[in-house]
């Protein structure tokens, strides 16, 4: 003798060869999202296993509407039917079958399941965004190693290539430094591109010992190529998680300060205050603890509101900031629709602090 098993938005659903109910297994009203969302990633659920125990009693023969084939091999006489008759009379009598079973009274099948496609729905698209919190978390934490990385190894070709050539140590930016010794190495090769002085002070190497020092400046200039591809893969993926963050606080801001609380919801949800020291805990320890000066910005000094201002003008605009990176969150979390009047509010306000603020003296 054959059953049918069908899964449902509420659990399982068995029926005959003539269509009646002959059992049932429904998950438990609390925990129908997740139950749902275990059954979709293709986990045997408690409540299947239950009803198929059960019935395996009584037929010879179950017909599951599932394509998970592999969760199914402890159990003999499964067949797997997708569709099958059972399944597709289910879903054209599903109020009805549900009112049978008593999950729900006479009006209440829309707003049922309405409430659970809702809750699904949110449920995703909070998983979406906390995979794309670790994705971001990770390139921030990867750019902060690789800027960590990068300058240690551009002090150390500097004082390297100094020995040799002296003279290339005025040409501040790091990049076009770095760029010129890989791509010619010799001095005279440099000196001919830049017009640079043709006299030189530095001692003179072995080519063996110039092609050592290119090859390294090759792989720094590697390492400041991906700084680059690293940057606009935070953009991109900003732009999809927190576009207002992204606004307010520019891209690699953002990403350190969802890196630094572990995810943009644990950002959105920290108050202002908290957000303007964030990074900055040491120096509020010892605020605490020694009654030394209360930090007045952490990582978001780093943004060039703050950075470009005069220095008693700092803490004003870093709680200024503050204030509207934790409005930008919220609304990222809650909302995730773009909002440009947010940015254009925190500059009115900074421009009010410039005017507002007498000059002072240190």
């Amino acid at each position: 003798m054959k059953c049918y098993l069908v899964p449902c938005i509420i659990g399982f659903i068995a029926f005959d060869k003539n269509l009646d109910i002959v059992d049932y297994e429904l998950f438990p009203r609390k925990s129908i999202i997740s139950k749902l969302l275990e059954f979709e990633r293709g986990s045997l659920t408690s409540e299947e296993e239950k009803i198929m125990k059960r019935l395996l009693n009584n037929y010879r023969e179950i017909s599951i509407e599932s394509k998970h084939k592999r969760k199914y091999g402890k159990f003999k006489n499964v067949k797997l039917e997708s569709p099958n008759k059972a399944g597709e009379y289910l879903r054209e009598n599903l109020k009805e079958t549900l009112k049978k079973i008593g999950f729900i009274k006479d009006g209440e099948f829309y707003d049922s399941i309405y409430k659970i496609h809702m809750g699904i729905t949110v449920k995703k698209l909070e998983e979406s965004l906390k995979e794309q919190d670790k994705l971001i978390i990770q390139a921030a934490n990867a750019l902060d190693d690789l800027d960590e990385a990068t300058g240690k190894f551009v002090e150390r070709i500097r004082e390297w290539y100094s020995i040799y050539f002296p003279e290339l140590d005025s040409i501040k930016d790091h990049e076009h430094y770095i760029k010129l010794i890989a791509e010619h190495g010799k001095k005279e090769d440099i000196i001919k591109v830049k017009k640079l002085p043709r006299e030189s002070i530095g001692a003179e190497l072995e080519e063996e010992d110039i092609d050592l020092l290119k090859e390294f400046a090759k792989a720094i200039r590697s390492l400041q190529i991906l700084r680059k591809s690293i940057e606009k893969y935070i953009e991109l993926k900003m732009g999809y998680l927190a576009p207002n963050l992204q606004d307010v606080a520019g891209t690699t801001l953002g990403a350190k300060l969802i890196a630094h609380t572990g995810s943009l919801k644990k950002l959105a949800l920290l108050p202002s205050s908290t957000i303007q020291v964030l990074g900055a805990e040491k120096a509020l320890f010892r605020h605490l603890r020694r009654g030394s000066k209360p930090p007045k910005h952490g990582l978001i000094y780093q943004h060039p509101l703050i950075k470009g201002s005069a220095w008693y003008l700092r803490g004003k605009i870093a709680r200024t900031l503050a204030s509207k990176i934790s409005l930008a969150a919220r609304k990222d979390i809650f909302t995730g629709e773009h909002d440009p009047s947010i940015k254009k509010d925190l500059y009115k306000r900074i421009d009010i602090i410039k005017k507002e603020t007498p000059k002072r003296r240190r």
